[in-house]
This record gives structure tokens, C-alpha cells and sequence, in this order.
């Protein structure tokens, strides 16, 4: 017997010696059925009201297959996301300003199909008015009239350095020498750098002559030795 025939009965008497063991087992395969898309409606507020302060956003939401998660937005931007039922919302209309708002909220069900339903409700929180700044109270005389005080009257003003006292003077008219407050501050800062230069001036002017002083003393005892 060649080696092909010899292999040939081998490939066709194997599967007849040692047949194959083979067990069926009966499986339940469950699969979710998703045909509609789910539904949702915005049951409070109502669409077009008026509505202040806290607002609770309630919904009527519906899927054959199940409900994953339900969004509520304000305005665009998105405040909460609710896994659980009921599906609510409680909404601060505070933190937005007086007029029309729009309030949206979308379902998602489990296998990912998703609807929404929006309505448009209008703010109308009460403001309340900013107190007023503190009145300033003006001085009056025993009259109960206010006193009438001129705008070139100077009253006592204070300076860095005052050594003189000029500015505590007062005239009638509030001036002092024909000066304005201005023209009087330059007058007295201008006198106070000139006694200040005059003092430097006689401070040099001693103390060249305190060395004249000493160079000529010195010189008095050689000149004595030369005669």
C-alpha cells in the first residue's frame, strides 16, 4: 500500500473509529426592542406664564424601552441633569434678570434616541430699590439758615512746614498780601530756600576764613627763621 492511500484511509476512518462528541445546549438570547423615539412634555410652569423666585420645572417624560436621563436647560445653557424620576428641576429665576426666558428639557432612553420639549415662561422679580447715600448735613446758623461762605475764604490751612504761621492768619477776605492759597505756599516755600542757601553761603564764607586764618599763622614762625 502506497503512503497516499495509506493516508487517504486514515483521513476517512478516524471520523468512523472516534466519532466527535457534540452537546447542544438551548440559550435565551433577550434583545431590547427600541421602535419609538421617547417622549417628553413640560407640565409646570405652564408655557407663557409669569413666574418669580423659585420655580419648580416638572415634567411628563415616556419610552418603550426606558428612560436613561432627563437635561433641563435655561436660555441655552444647561443647569441639571436628572437620572431618576420624577424628573424635576428647581429653578432660581433670581440669578437671571426680569423678562421672557426660555426653559427646555430633553430625554434620553436607554438605547440613545432622544426628545425635547421647551417652553417660554416671563420673570417678574421684585427689585429692590438701593438705599440712598446718607445726607450730608451743613452746618447752620441760630437762624436756622444755611450760612453763606465765600469760595476764596480760607480757613486755617495746614501745611508740611509753617514756621511763621501765615497761613493761620486770616483777613476778611481770605487773602493774605493780595496772595491767593497758592501764590502764598510758593512765597513762603521760596523765603525758606533762600534762608536756607544764605546759611550754606556763610558756612563756606567761615570756614574760608578760618584757613586763611591758619595758613597765615603758619607761615609767621619759617619767615622769622629766614631773617
Amino acid at each position: 500500500m502506497s503512503y497516499k492511500n495509506l493516508l487517504l484511509l486514515l483521513l476517512i476512518g478516524l471520523p468512523i473509529l472516534f466519532p466527535p462528541i457534540v452537546s447542544a445546549q438551548d440559550v435565551d438570547v433577550g434583545a431590547t426592542v427600541d421602535r419609538e423615539p421617547p417622549t417628553i412634555n413640560i407640565t409646570s410652569p405652564l408655557d407663557g406664564s409669569t413666574v418669580s423666585e423659585i420655580v419648580n420645572v416638572t415634567t411628563s417624560v415616556g419610552d418603550d424601552a426606558g428612560i436613561d436621563k432627563v437635561e433641563f436647560y435655561v436660555d441655552g445653557f444647561l443647569k441639571l441633569t436628572d437620572s431618576s424620576a420624577p424628573y424635576s428641576f428647581s429653578w432660581d429665576s433670581g440669578t437671571v434678570g426680569n423678562g421672557s426666558h426660555i426653559i427646555r428639557a430633553r430625554v434620553y432612553d436607554i438605547v440613545g434616541k432622544t426628545a425635547q420639549d421647551s417652553i417660554t415662561v416671563t420673570v417678574n422679580n421684585s427689585t429692590t430699590p438701593a438705599s440712598p447715600p446718607p445726607a450730608i448735613e451743613t452746618p447752620t446758623d441760630d437762624g436756622g439758615e444755611t450760612p453763606e461762605v465765600p469760595a476764596t475764604q480760607l480757613r486755617r490751612v495746614t501745611l508740611i512746614q509753617d514756621p511763621l504761621g501765615y497761613l493761620e492768619q486770616e483777613t476778611e477776605k481770605g487773602l493774605l498780601f493780595g496772595l491767593d492759597k497758592d501764590a502764598l505756599l510758593g512765597f513762603i516755600v521760596a523765603i525758606q530756600l533762600a534762608i536756607i542757601l544764605l546759611l550754606l553761603y556763610l558756612l563756606k564764607h567761615l570756614r574760608s576764613r578760618r584757613s586763611k586764618a591758619r595758613g597765615s599763622s603758619s607761615s609767621e614762625p619759617n619767615s622769622s627763621l629766614n631773617k
